[in-house]
Parts: structure tokens; sequence; C-alpha cells
């Protein structure tokens, strides 16, 4: 997943490489009948960027940005 929206980044002159692009992941696993199953799966990705290229990202990509 995180190849893919990385590869989408660069192809908008976006620079994800280097260690830019980030992620946090968490599932919820539960067990059903004796078998473990992946109910949820939760991601949080992260983005070092120049400012210049947020306004790029926004307009592309419904997602928000955070500023930390």
């Amino acid at each position: 997943m995180m190849g893919t929206f990385g590869g989408a980044l660069e192809a908008r002159r976006i620079n994800a490489s280097d260690g830019r692009l980030t992620a946090e992941v968490t599932g919820e696993v539960e067990a059903e009948d004796g078998v473990l199953m992946i109910r949820r799966i939760h991601v949080a990705m992260h983005l070092d960027a120049p400012e210049e290229s947020r306004e790029t990202r926004k307009a592309q990509w419904p997602i928000r940005v955070v500023q930390v």
C-alpha cells in the first residue's frame, strides 16, 4: 500500500523517498470458531514534505494535512 501511494506521490513530483513517507498501522484480530480473523486495519500515513508541495497534495487527494 505504501509503495503504491509513494509512487502516486512521485508521479505528481512530490518526493516520498528516503524515509519521507512513513505509516503507522494497527490491526484488530479476533478469533472466530478457532480461526484468527483480521477485522479492521487502521493506517495513518505521514509525509515529510516541503510547504510548496502541500498545495499540490491537497488538490490531488481529499486527505487532511496535519502539521506536527
